[in-house]
């Protein structure tokens, strides 16, 4: 019986890791990749981030609340606020949906949210940053206030 059991925790414990990496929700992701550049919608970490934002192929967006971004912010952002929906979807339509963004917020919640938001709307190369403005400092990046 105690056979059985093992058996069947760890079909399902199989199953459930399989499920984490095909969905991008665990640890291990597979985004595809665009030619020459960050995979087309991702969720990348704040050193990859860094490192697209040194390239200047990139349009900033800081979606975080106009507090938020005088308290402290990454050099070149544009400020939006993803709560106010009606802009933020306005200001969304006068963008390039052929041009390249880089988009964070507090967490990275808001900015995953607006990844897909920004993908429905037709943009081809959006990515946020995983762990957002909060996993940018642990990493002791540079910031402007």
């Amino acid at each position: 019986m105690k056979k059985i059991v093992i058996f069947c925790l760890l079909i399902v414990a199989s199953f459930a890791a399989g499920a984490m990496i095909t969905s991008g929700t665990g640890p291990v992701k597979t985004p595809q990749k665009v030619t020459g550049g960050l995979p087309a919608y991702s969720h990348i970490a704040p050193q990859l981030f860094n490192s697209a934002l040194a390239s200047g192929e990139y349009t900033l967006l800081d979606i975080r609340t106009a507090e938020e971004h005088q308290a402290g912010h990454l050099k070149n952002a544009k400020q939006i606020d993803y709560y106010q929906t009606q802009q933020f979807s306005d200001y969304l339509d006068t963008l390039d949906k052929n041009g390249k963004y880089l988009i964070y917020c507090r967490t990275g919640h808001r900015s995953g949210l607006a990844l897909t938001i920004m993908q429905n709307k037709g943009f081809k190369n959006v990515s946020d940053m995983d762990g957002g403005y909060n996993a940018w400092l642990a990493e002791n990046l540079a910031i402007e206030k």
